[in-house]
């Protein structure tokens, strides 16, 4: 699987050139790869695990609002 930023690299370049061959070509990707990914739904392009979340300090310190079990 991609990482976000080469997912953010392939994306910049179709943007650039709008084809999925140049794109790849520019991003070190295969053409299908570009296509794969400018065809995917936006909310499923990038992993929700690595987006920035806003965090209350006071939340931080005390653990509210963490999941029972995680680690």
């Amino acid at each position: 699987m991609k990482g976000n930023h080469e997912v953010m690299e392939i994306l910049e370049a179709f943007g650039l050139t709008e084809t999925y061959e140049t794109a790849g070509w520019l991003a070190g990707a295969d053409p299908k790869t570009v296509k794969h990914w400018v065809e995917r739904p936006i909310e499923n392009r990038l992993d929700p695990e690595f987006r920035p979340k806003m965090i209350d300090p006071h939340c931080a310190a005390s653990g509210c609002g963490s999941r029972p079990g995680a680690t």
